[in-house]
């Protein structure tokens, strides 16, 4: 507007041109207004940036040199995990070690010395046999740490295959590992389970055994659970029906579907292994006269299956047993699931009637004298009354 005006009047003093001449939009657009504000501030925060550093200079540099050294001192950081995994591995060398230190330190024989070199280095005054021993199934068994430096294997049965049983360490990396294998002194003489223990020094995957094996005394035994299958089930309930016909389609052969609830995981047996599987006993955890007569879907019992196997072989039968979980379904019995190990009962926990249960014979899961609570029908059935 001021442009225009100014050109307006130059054109009445005699200045025709002024509004002839054209203008370009640059010309004509409004000057363009810059604010430093921004940039002002900046420059004074920067400033009294600087001025705070330059006064606190001494202060923070202290601090900071503190701060260097409290790390510096401390301690690594250590892996619970990795130290878990080293551990574990360290354990399965030394009993593979040891071993192989008891196999063949009973079978070298007078003259031999020079085999067991790698194991103890010396043997000077080792006394040997003429005739080496006879050894089987010398293996190490799996493993789990313990508390404090020491790891625990699983302790190995006297009738399983021979393992190394216990393995533990101090705190300087030896290790006494504890092998258990089956020898016999001759080829006519009785085959015995023997344990062997062994002291390994570990050291950086090197290991060397301090003495030569001493025998010791076999793994106490654990006392025998107590088993919560205290009542006996006729051979001709539904339970038990159901349970033989789950035996007969997994151990002889047919559709194991039939008899399974639906989801199930669980495969028969390929090829069969026998030709006849017969059920003997059934105890369940529960009082089944109890049960309503119309079973509701999902009523859940828990048995123990005792049966007598024929293999086609005719090798003669055996004893087995299976720990069961069946669910009702449409009026019927179904297998759910074979559960992994049997259920048992608490210490020292009494039944509904108040009197304490009695011992119970793993083999069976019968109990010595039946509890008060089991109906005389129930009783009567039982192959063991």
């Amino acid at each position: 507007m001021t442009t225009l005006l100014r050109r307006r009047a130059r054109a009445e003093e005699g200045h025709p041109a002024d509004l002839e001449t054209p203008r370009t939009p640059e010309e004509d657009a409004p000057a363009a207004v810059e604010w430093t504000g921004p940039a002002a501030w900046m420059t004074k925060l920067t400033t009294w940036g600087l001025l705070a550093c330059l006064t606190a200079g001494p202060v923070a540099l202290g601090l900071a040199g503190w701060m260097a050294w409290t790390l510096m001192t401390q301690p690594a950081p250590v892996s619970v995990e990795s130290d878990t995994t080293a551990r574990a591995g360290e354990q399965t060398s030394v009993e593979a070690f040891a071993t192989d230190f008891v196999v063949t330190w009973l079978t070298t024989t007078t003259g031999e010395e020079k085999r067991l070199t790698p194991f103890v280095g010396s043997s000077s005054g080792l006394v040997l046999p003429e005739k080496a021993w006879l050894v089987w199934d010398a293996a190490p068994a799996d493993a789990a740490p313990v508390e404090g430096n020491s790891v625990g294997s699983s302790q190995g049965n006297a009738q399983g295959n021979p393992a190394a049983v216990e393995a533990s360490s101090d705190a300087s990396g030896v290790w006494t590992v504890t092998v258990a294998a089956t020898v016999a002194e001759t080829n006519s003489a009785p085959a015995v389970r023997r344990y062997f223990q062994v002291p390994v020094a570990y050291q950086d995957g090197a290991m060397a055994a301090q003495a030569f094996p001493a025998p010791v005394a076999a793994p106490q035994t654990a006392e025998a659970p107590r088993l919560a299958y205290r009542y006996p089930a006729a051979l001709s309930d539904p339970v038990s029906a159901a349970s033989a016909e789950f035996l007969s389609a997994l151990l002889v052969g047919g559709d194991v579907t039939r008899v399974i609830s639906p989801g199930a995981q669980i495969r028969a047996i390929s090829p069969a292994p026998y030709t006849v599987a017969e059920v003997e006993e059934v105890r369940v955890d529960e009082d089944l006269t109890e049960l309503p007569e119309d079973l509701p879907d999902g009523q859940k019992v828990h048995v123990l299956v005792t049966a007598t196997a024929t293999p086609k072989a005719s090798a003669g039968a055996l004893s087995v047993q299976y720990a069961l979980t069946l669910t009702a379904r449409d009026g019927r019995w179904e297998v759910s699931s074979h559960d992994p190990a049997p259920s048992t009962l608490p210490p020292e926990s009494e039944d509904s009637t108040g009197s304490q249960d009695t011992s119970i014979d793993p083999g069976t899961g019968s109990p010595s004298t039946a509890p008060t609570t089991q109906p005389e029908s129930q009783q009567s059935d039982s192959p063991l009354n």
